[in-house]
């Protein structure tokens, strides 16, 4: 494995568990997180986006499928499985792709079908 990869193996550990001083370490200073459908976090606001996602699905596992390096690039593709704070079920795939200076994420931009997501949420 190399430092871009142990950093992204790394995020999805912290994720998994909700270790948001972990999470914290693993992005730049100036890093740029950017979900489907909305604009960028940056600094505090990262931090309160994954808050605000661990408040949404209080089950949740991020199981990474296929990993691809391409440079100081990551790509993830992941299986989500997890329960709503309404307790619906949900399962989706999605793709992570980060970018990494040093071992440290930079820009990371999460790419999953959110149209059928609601769909899900509202059965």
């Amino acid at each position: 494995m190399s430092k871009n990869t142990d950093a992204v193996a790394a995020y999805f550990r912290s994720v998994d568990a909700e270790d948001l001083v972990t999470l914290e370490s693993l992005f730049a200073a100036d890093a740029v997180v950017m979900a489907a459908g909305a604009g960028e976090r940056r600094g505090e606001r990262i931090l309160n986006f994954y808050k605000n996602v661990f408040k949404k699905f209080p089950e949740h596992r991020d199981a990474p499928t296929r990993i691809l390096e391409i440079g100081q690039t990551v790509v993830a593709e992941i299986e989500f499985t997890g329960r709503s704070s309404s307790g619906v079920a949900v399962t989706f795939p999605a793709v992570d792709i980060f970018d990494l200076q040093d071992g440290k994420i930079v820009r990371l931009t999460q790419w999953v079908d959110t149209s059928a997501l609601e769909r899900k949420l509202a059965t």
